[in-house]
C-alpha cells in the first residue's frame, strides 16, 4: 500500500539534510500536491449534471479503459451506467480516489487534493447523469510535471475531455430514458446493446430542435430574411411534423408564455390543435408586440422578414408540433435582433435560434406516444380531445413514458380464443384510435413447434429484412428450417391497416405443442409484438388441448412488445428510418459493444467543452518517505 505522509514544514529542512547522508538504498523522494477543481459549466436550457467521479494517478497510457475495445472488468461499468465510482476505486486501489458526494449540477464545483510524483499522470471519469452509459474522461492522461520533472503551476485539463460510450447498455434519449437514473428500477437495469429484449425505450422522447430544424438568416438593409430549413439527416421527419407556426416582433419584456405557469387559452389552442390564428389575433393587440405573422411549412410559407425598430428590437418564433398532444417549440425569452442601435450579425441570430428554441409541454393535455396517440391533432375526432395533463403547467418537454410497457391486452390488443373438437380459433383485434399507441401490425407470423425458442434461434440474421423491408418471407424460411418447428404460416389482416387477424389450428401433436406469434409494429425501427420466446403450450403432455381460459390468460399476460436490438430506436412513430407498410430506408445499429467516443445516430449529447471544466493547480512540494512521519 502506498501512503503519502506530509512532513511538517518546520522539520523539512532538517530531514532533507539527514536523508542526504543516508545510503542510496533509502531512496528519499519528493512529490507535489495539486488542487483539482471540477466545475459544471453547462448553460444548457435543459440542465446537465455530472455524477460523483473517480481520479487515478499512474503512468499507463489507458488506465481506465482501452478505446474501441470491450470494457475492462475494473468497475467502470458501474460508474458509466449508475454513477457509482466505488467499484472502480476499489479495483484501482490507493492510486485512485473518488470526488463528489452528490450530483454536480450547473454552476457547482467539487475540489479535491492529490499528491503525485514525477512520471505520474492524472485520469478522471464521471458519468453524464440521466444517460445510459455515457461518461466523460480524458482522451489521454493529463501530465502534471514538465520535462524537467518540475510541477506545472496551473493546468487546464478540459481540452482533453471527451464523452465516451461504455458500450454496455443500449442508449435512450438523454434525460428521457426509462432505464436511466433516477428512473430505472435499480442498478444495471438497461439492456445490452444489440440484444433481443422486451421493449423498454420511451415512446414519447423528443429530440432537440437543433436536430431537425435549421435556419437561414440573411441581413437585408434594416431587416432580416429568415427561412426555416429541414435537416435532411434528422432522426425525425422535420418540417412535415412542424406544420404551422408564427413569428412576432416584440420588445425585450414580451413573453409568449411563462415556464411554470398555467397555459393561456390561446397557447392551449395552439399547442393542442395548431390554431395559430387565435394566437396571432391575441398578439396583434398586445402593446409589447410590433408585428406578427404566420409560418406554414406545409403550404410552403417557410420564409418571412422581420424589421426591428428602436421600440421592437426582439422577436420570437413558435411552431406547433402535430406529433404531440400539447407540444410546441419556442424560446422562453425573445431573441435579440439589435444591440446598441445596430443590427446583430445574421449568424449570431441564427445561433440564438438554434440555442434558445426548445420543445415545450403546455401542460394542458396528457401525453401519448409521439405521432401515434389517438388524441393528437392528426388522429383526434374533434379539437381539444384528450384527458387533462396531470402536470398542469408549462414546462420543458421531457417525457420518459413508455406506452408499450407491460402486457398489450386489454389496452392495445384484444384476443379471443374459441375451441371446437380438435380445433382452436383465434382472433386478434388491434384498437386503432383508442390507444395511446396506435401502431399498425405487419402480417402475423404463426409458429407451431414442439420445443425450443424459434424466434430466438433465428435471431438476428433474419430480422434485418423483416424490419428494413417489411419482408417476412425470409423470417418464414429461416423458421421452417428449424428441427423443432412443425409449421409456419403468414396470416394477413382481414381488414386494411392490420386491424383484425383470424386463424385456426388443428391436427395437434401427440405431446406438448407450443404456439409462438410475431408481428412487426408499424411504424417502428425493430419492434414487434410476440408471446414469450418459448411460446404458449396449446396441448398437455398427453396431446390434449388445454382449457381456453388458461390459453387466454397466458395470452393476456404474455403478449408484449419486443425490441430486436438490430437498429437504433428513433422517436415514437416519427422516425425517418422506421418500418412503414411500404418499407423503410434503413437505420443505424444500436452500437458495437465497445468503449468508444459518443456518436449516437439518434440523440444529441452535450459537448464537454460546454458542460465541464477541470483546473489543476500546484499547491506545494511534499517531502515524504515511507516509514517516516
Amino acid at each position: 500500500m502506498r501512503i503519502w505522509k506530509p512532513i511538517p514544514n518546520f522539520f523539512a529542512g532538517v530531514l532533507l539534510l539527514f536523508l542526504s547522508t543516508l545510503p542510496p538504498c533509502i531512496d528519499a523522494q519528493s512529490g507535489a500536491k495539486f488542487l483539482v477543481t471540477v466545475e459544471n459549466t453547462s448553460q444548457d436550457l435543459i440542465p446537465i449534471a455530472w455524477t460523483p467521479g473517480l481520479w487515478y494517478l499512474g503512468n499507463q497510457p489507458d488506465p481506465l479503459f482501452v478505446p474501441d475495445s470491450p470494457i475492462l472488468t475494473n468497475g467502470l461499468e458501474a460508474l458509466a451506467e449508475d454513477g457509482n465510482p466505488t467499484p472502480l476505486h476499489q479495483s484501482l486501489g490507493d492510486s485512485s480516489g473518488t470526488f463528489g458526494s452528490s450530483l454536480i449540477n450547473p454552476g457547482q464545483t467539487v475540489s479535491f487534493e492529490i499528491i503525485a510524483v514525477p512520471g505520474e499522470e492524472l485520469s478522471i471519469a464521471s458519468k453524464l447523469a440521466q444517460s445510459n452509459d455515457v461518461f466523460v474522461s480524458n482522451d489521454q492522461p493529463v501530465a502534471l510535471f514538465d520535462s524537467s520533472d518540475e510541477p506545472l503551476p496551473l493546468i487546464n485539463a478540459s481540452a482533453s475531455l471527451r464523452l465516451w460510450d461504455a458500450g454496455t447498455e443500449a442508449n435512450q434519449s438523454p434525460l428521457q430514458g426509462p432505464d436511466q437514473p433516477p428512473r430505472q428500477s435499480g442498478p444495471d437495469t438497461g439492456a445490452e446493446e444489440g440484444s433481443l429484449r422486451i421493449f423498454s425505450d420511451s415512446t414519447r422522447a423528443m429530440p432537440r430542435v437543433s436536430q431537425f430544424l435549421d435556419f437561414a438568416v440573411v441581413q437585408s438593409g434594416g431587416s432580416f430574411d429568415i427561412e426555416v430549413l429541414n435537416i435532411t439527416d434528422s432522426p425525425i421527419e422535420g418540417i412535415s411534423n412542424i406544420p404551422t407556426g408564427f413569428w412576432a416582433l416584440t420588445n425585450e419584456q414580451h413573453r409568449f408564455f411563462e415556464s411554470g405557469a398555467t397555459a393561456t387559452s390561446s397557447l392551449e389552442d395552439f399547442a393542442e390543435d395548431g390554431n395559430e390564428a387565435s394566437t396571432i389575433a391575441t398578439l396583434t393587440g398586445d402593446p409589447d408586440v410590433g408585428a406578427t405573422g404566420s409560418v406554414n411549412p406545409v403550404s410552403g410559407t417557410t420564409q418571412f422578414t422581420v424589421t426591428p425598430t428602436p421600440e421592437f428590437g426582439y422577436f420570437n418564433l413558435a411552431f406547433f408540433v402535430s406529433a404531440g398532444n400539447d407540444m410546441f417549440i419556442a424560446a422562453e425569452s425573445p431573441i435579440a435582433l439589435t444591440s446598441g442601435g445596430s443590427l446583430i450579425p445574421a449568424e449570431t441570430v441564427r445561433q440564438s435560434l438554434l440555442s434558445q428554441l426548445q420543445v415545450w409541454d403546455a401542460g394542458t393535455e396528457a401525453n401519448q406516444s409521439l405521432g401515434l396517440g389517438g388524441n393528437q391533432a392528426l388522429r383526434q375526432t374533434f379539437p381539444g380531445q384528450g384527458p387533462t395533463d396531470p402536470i398542469s403547467f408549462v414546462r420543458a418537454y421531457l417525457d420518459a413514458g413508455n406506452d408499450l410497457s407491460g402486457p398489450l391486452i386489454p389496452d392495445t390488443l384484444n384476443v379471443a380464443i374459441a375451441q371446437t373438437p380438435g380445433e382452436l380459433q383465434f382472433r386478434i383485434d388491434r384498437f386503432s384510435q383508442s390507444s395511446d399507441t396506435s401502431f399498425l401490425l405487419s402480417p402475423l407470423i404463426v409458429i407451431r413447434h414442439t420445443t425450443g425458442t424459434p424466434l430466438l434461434d433465428i435471431w438476428p440474421a433474419a430480422y434485418a429484412q423483416w424490419f428494413e423491408l417489411g419482408n417476412s418471407s425470409s423470417l418464414e424460411a429461416e423458421l421452417e428450417n428449424l428441427p423443432n418447428v412443425i409449421s409456419v404460416d403468414i396470416v394477413n389482416a382481414t381488414l386494411p391497416g392490420g386491424d383484425i387477424f383470424e386463424f385456426q389450428l388443428s391436427q395437434f401433436s401427440s405431446g406438448v405443442e407450443y404456439l409462438s406469434l410475431a408481428s412487426a409494429l408499424v411504424p417502428s425501427n425493430d419492434s414487434f409484438v410476440a408471446l414469450p420466446l418459448e411460446g404458449v403450450a396449446l396441448t398437455d403432455s398427453g396431446g390434449s388441448l388445454r382449457p381456453v381460459s388458461d390459453l387466454e390468460s397466458e395470452f393476456t399476460l404474455g403478449l408484449r412488445t419486443w425490441d430486436a436490438g438490430t437498429e437504433a430506436n428513433e422517436p415514437g412513430g416519427i422516425g425517418v428510418h422506421q418500418l412503414a407498410l411500404s418499407g423503410s430506408t434503413g437505420g443505424s445499429l444500436e452500437g458495437n459493444g465497445l468503449v468508444r467516443l459518443v456518436d449516437d445516430p439518434v440523440w444529441v449529447y452535450p459537448s464537454p467543452a460546454d458542460a465541464i471544466q477541470i483546473q489543476i493547480q500546484f499547491i506545494d512540494t511534499i517531502v515524504f518517505k515511507d516509514g517516516f512521519e
